[in-house]
């Protein structure tokens, strides 16, 4: 990837980008309050928003709605159903199943406001990720099925002085690797 140049004209246009989307992130965090809290309080949604995020994400999708996460549940939820043997365990799913969809529709908003939350908070790591990869001299690889592909690093780690740290990944293209690349290592 070749270099540009670094200018001071640049450097002010990146810096108010950057500013510009940490305030964007910071609007939608402070929007998705109470949806964070519903979700920190039903660990069974967090689990099932996990899922389906990562099921976006290895389709190679970072764009998420309630909505369509409701209609996720609910498939799966279908499909569970129809594995059961009794007509008892059929009917207590099909209960479980309409009061889990009944109240991801009353919660749509809040569901929509943390994943807009989410989605703003990944392009603001988007972009330092990809400042960062700037400056570095070395090449990461993924290996496809026609080779392998000069990719970007898989992320960076920015620590302060007390050891607290945090893990900067453009999860759109690494973790999709991490869910589709074969896994046939090379040992070495």
């Amino acid at each position: 990837m070749p270099k540009k140049k670094l200018t001071k004209a640049r450097v002010k246009a990146e810096y108010k980008k950057m500013e510009k989307l940490l305030a964007k992130a910071k609007s939608a965090a402070k929007g998705a309050a109470a949806g964070s809290n519903m979700l920190k309080g039903n660990p069974k949604v967090s689990e099932q928003i996990n899922i389906y995020t990562n099921s976006r994400v290895r389709e190679g999708d970072y764009s998420f709605s309630a909505k369509e996460f409701t209609n996720f549940v609910n498939d799966k939820l279908e499909k569970k159903l129809s594995s059961l043997k009794t007509e008892k365990g059929r009917a207590r799913g099909r209960l479980a199943q309409k009061k889990m969809v009944s109240f991801l529709k009353a919660k749509s908003k809040d569901i929509d406001r943390v994943f807009a939350a989410n989605s703003t908070i990944q392009e603001c790591v988007v972009f330092l990720v990809k400042k960062l990869q700037e400056v570095q001299s070395l090449r990461t690889f993924i290996r496809t099925s026609n080779g392998f592909k000069v990719s970007g690093d898989e992320g960076f780690v920015a620590s302060d002085k007390v050891g607290s740290a945090v893990k900067l990944v453009d999860r759109l293209e690494f973790s999709r690797a991490n869910f589709t690349v074969d896994k046939n290592w090379v040992k070495g």
